[in-house]
């Protein structure tokens, strides 16, 4: 078995390695990784195990980054600059496989441990993938942990399921806007900037954290790198001028699998019920293209808050999110936190971060 990197200048083999797994999803392709969030720092990296007898592989998308960029460790001489830590980049990537006979997660997780110590990274942290379950191949010492849960809709059900499916309120709701004349378009991506402009000030109204203010330039790269994959529909009121929109959302498509990426509003009041209808109006559109789930995410930093039960509504279908933590050498760690003034026990990880 061996294991090694390809990193985000070597895109064709990245994308030809992360086709030899069983499945995958807009979230392993480089185009993706292209296309960073300002939160995705460090180099977009493929962390790649495989066994050429078996035929076994193993793809996971990774951000390498430089633990010396720290503030509190960039002026320390006791650490060595070499030190690395690895994050999954912002949504759902996680580890694909193609199961070889005879390798077991025993034998994929000793290697996987192995390629971090050989590149010293310090410390690991996965996102995976909410429909592609692959947390039974991590051993130790690599730590799951169920992190929330998530909510899909399945786009190959009939009709009267999925109203089965629904919040009673959701119904009502898009049932109103249905007959007040509501429309939806798929507007074209190079709208992408006008759309960025109403995500801002959607996120600034609702007191977001700056790091989900994404800015022009990451909706550029969506449009640039990921093309078809990235869609863009919108919603208005019967009332609103036929160029403007009064909801907005991104939706990335990969093979059968759609995901509700983000959304803007342009007006508060109308916000909460043309939200409703215009998703439910991509699913129909979804469906009717041959897709089979609609991927809705959880709520912000995986909770049930507000968004989480905007979604919810619309399916009780509740994928588990996981989490993977891997900790490469306790007594360095130990001391990152001690110099960053972090508890080592702390609920975010790294801690020192």
């Amino acid at each position: 078995m061996i294991s090694r990197f390809i990193t985000i200048e070597q895109p064709g083999e990245w994308n030809e390695f992360v086709r030899r797994c069983d499945t995958h999803d807009v979230y392993h392709l480089a185009e993706y990784q292209q296309a960073p969030t300002p939160m995705d720092s460090g180099l977009p990296t493929l962390a790649v195990v495989e066994d050429v007898a078996s035929g076994f592989a193993a793809a996971l998308p990774l951000r390498i980054r430089q633990i010396s960029t720290i503030p509190e460790i960039f002026d320390n001489d006791g650490f060595d600059e070499k030190l690395l830590d690895a994050i999954s980049p912002y949504g759902y990537p996680g580890l694909i496989v193609k199961t070889g006979e005879g390798v077991d997660a025993e034998q994929f997780s000793e290697e996987l441990d192995k390629l971090f110590h050989r590149h010293h990274i310090v410390s690991a942290f996965v996102r995976q993938h909410p429909l592609i379950d692959t947390s039974g191949w991590f051993g130790h010492p690599f730590r799951v942990e169920n992190a929330g849960l998530t909510i899909a809709i399945d786009l190959t059900q009939d009709e009267d399921d999925y109203k089965r499916q629904t919040r009673q309120t959701h119904r009502s709701e898009i049932h109103s806007w249905t007959e007040r004349g509501a429309t939806m378009q798929e507007l074209d991506r190079f709208d992408l900037p006008t759309f960025a402009g109403a995500y801002a000030d959607t996120m600034k109204r609702k007191g977001a954290s700056d790091k989900y203010l994404f800015d022009e330039a990451y909706f550029r790269g969506l449009d640039r790198h990921l093309k078809r994959r990235c869609r863009l529909f919108s919603a208005r009121r019967a009332e609103t001028p036929e160029e403007m929109s009064d909801v907005m959302a991104v939706v990335l498509v990969n093979r059968t699998r759609a995901h509700y990426h983000l959304a803007a509003t342009t007006d508060d009041e109308a916000a909460s019920g043309l939200s409703r209808w215009l998703l439910d109006s991509i699913r129909r559109q979804l469906k009717v293209e041959g897709y089979h789930t609609l991927h809705l995410g959880g709520g912000v930093g995986a909770s049930g808050d507000s968004l989480y039960r905007f979604k919810s509504g619309f399916s009780k279908w509740r994928p588990d999110f996981k989490v993977v933590k891997w900790i490469g050498d306790a007594d360095v760690y130990a001391r990152l936190c001690e110099a960053t003034g972090a508890p080592i026990e702390s609920s975010f990880f790294p801690a020192y971060r």
